[in-house]
Parts: C-alpha cells; structure tokens; sequence
C-alpha cells in the first residue's frame, strides 16, 4: 500500500466517488504515461472511465501511454488512442 500511496502521490491521480463509494480513479506521471485507469464493473458504460481518462489527457502536455491490458484495449481505441503492439520472439531451445 505504500508504494501505491507513493506512487498516486506522485502522479496526477483522480478518483470518481459516488454515494460515497469509489467507482473509479486513475493517474499519470509527468512525462504523460497513464500508469492506472480503473473501474468499478457496475459502473461499466456510464462514461466514468471516459471522463477520467479525458481530464488526465488534459493534465500533461504531448503524447499520452500506457500499457494496456487485452481487455482494456477496446475502451482505449473506443476514446481514440492508437494501439502500437510490439511483440518478441524467443526461439525454443
């Protein structure tokens, strides 16, 4: 929990609270890598990860990354951000 707390500290982070309870949060660091982006699954298709990542685009200047997992990689071309995929081959031995 503290190198989380160190991390979110460091970074430019918001959270997306309603009734009280956490439905989502993320963060970026300076140099524009948006390190976290989640949400609460209930909370699915209500643009909340959508406003997060929009006020964390605005945050920093220049080019925005991350590294997405498969299944966050449909939300990602859904708001616009262009997937590179690299991929390494180690032969077998």
């Amino acid at each position: 929990m503290e190198k989380w707390n160190q991390s979110l500290q460091a970074h430019y982070s918001i959270v997306s609270v309603e009734n009280d309870a956490i439905v989502g949060f993320g963060d970026i660091d300076s140099t524009g890598y948006l390190d976290r982006l989640f949400f609460h699954a209930d909370y699915q298709g209500k643009g909340i990860a959508s406003a997060i990542c929009d006020q964390l685009e605005q945050a920093v200047p220049g080019n925005i990354t991350t590294h997405a997992s498969i299944t966050a990689k449909p939300f990602y071309c859904n708001n616009g951000l262009i997937i590179i995929l690299a991929v390494c081959w180690l032969p077998l031995p």
